[in-house]
């Protein structure tokens, strides 16, 4: 309920699904309902301001209509017509990455705390176990890392999602933006 409060929409469906890997999703397409799904698994490794951003991530997806879009994008995986697939699967995936750093945005305004954002992507990228070990601070800065190596960044174009390290840099970056303050005064 916070969460669609303060992304100002209405509260779609949610529901928790049995499974043991980290994961939340929003489905919905034209003339159906809207819903979230959340891993039982999530929930247990997740703090409350953690969860908040999940859940404002993805009915992001949802407000944003992110999710009746991905029909479409879908279809490069149907379509297997050489060089137009895989240009289509560029424009898409690209399309994609830019589709999470708004959801994460999201997941930030829901929740407003970045620290908790930031280690709810860190817990979604490594898991909950593995996350007990990670050096947050030496993993934020990654990002210089990939910058200075053309085969990750050229790596990057390829998948749906951002790197986790470029993901949490959008997100202190956007923290510290006028526009977020003014998004928060607004609430």
């Amino acid at each position: 309920e916070k969460a669609s409060k303060n992304l100002s929409m209405d509260m779609p469906d949610v529901f928790i699904r049995q499974h043991p890997i980290l994961n939340a999703f929003a489905i919905g397409t034209w003339g159906t309902g809207n819903f979230v799904i959340l891993h039982s698994s999530l929930i247990e490794a997740m703090t409350e301001q953690e969860l908040l951003q999940v859940i404002g991530h993805e009915f992001t997806h949802i407000k944003c209509e992110h999710t009746r879009w991905l029909t479409f994008t879908g279809l490069k995986d149907s379509i297997n017509i050489p060089i137009i697939s895989d240009l289509l699967g560029l424009i898409f995936n690209s399309w994609s990455r830019k589709v999470e750093y708004t959801s994460d945005r999201g997941g930030l305004i829901a929740n407003q705390n970045v620290k908790a954002s930031i280690t709810s992507l860190a817990k979604l990228a490594v898991g909950k176990e593995l996350f007990s070990q990670l050096d947050l601070d030496v993993f934020k800065h990654q990002k210089e890392e990939i910058n200075k190596d053309g085969i990750l960044e050229l790596n990057e174009l390829l998948q749906s999602h951002p790197y986790v390290v470029n993901r949490i840099q959008h997100l202190l970056k956007f923290d510290q933006s006028k526009k977020y303050k003014r998004l928060l005064s607004q609430l």
